[in-house]
């Protein structure tokens, strides 16, 4: 999982907020704390969408979930 937030505020908060989000998806995905060996990231205030508009920051405020299935 990889979380994101806008620009709005000091860097390395935003940095732990992310890394927060991303945290309490996973609590509310699978019931349970993440473990070690869990691929959770906070990456702060990548810009993803314009932070210009009210609508931008919305959509920065994001978590992606990274599905991999292995191949046998």
């Amino acid at each position: 999982m990889k979380g994101y937030t806008d620009r709005v505020g000091n860097w390395e908060y935003n940095k732990n907020l992310s890394r927060e989000r991303a945290e309490n998806v996973w609590r509310a995905l699978f019931g349970a704390e993440p473990g070690e060996n869990d691929d959770i990231k906070g990456f702060g205030q990548t810009e993803l969408y314009d932070n210009d508009r009210p609508e931008g920051r919305f959509f920065c405020r994001t978590v992606f979930i990274v599905v991999q299935t292995p191949v046998q």
